[in-house]
């Protein structure tokens, strides 16, 4: 599902393997390092960042 993830301090950037990157912001470092610590990225993606983090197509 997810072919890159990359954190900045405050935003988490997510480029997925069918197309599309997306920014998320907000996000903190915690759950940044606790989504690389996950068993499935896309599950935890799914059930603790979209839709509870204000995102955008990056550019």
């Amino acid at each position: 599902m997810i072919e890159s993830i990359g954190h900045d301090g405050s935003k988490l950037t997510v480029k997925f393997k069918r197309g599309g990157t997306y920014s998320y912001d907000g996000v903190p470092k915690a759950t940044f390092d606790k989504l690389l610590e996950s068993d499935s990225t896309g599950e935890y993606l799914h059930d603790h960042i979209i839709g509870k983090y204000k995102h955008a197509a990056a550019k």
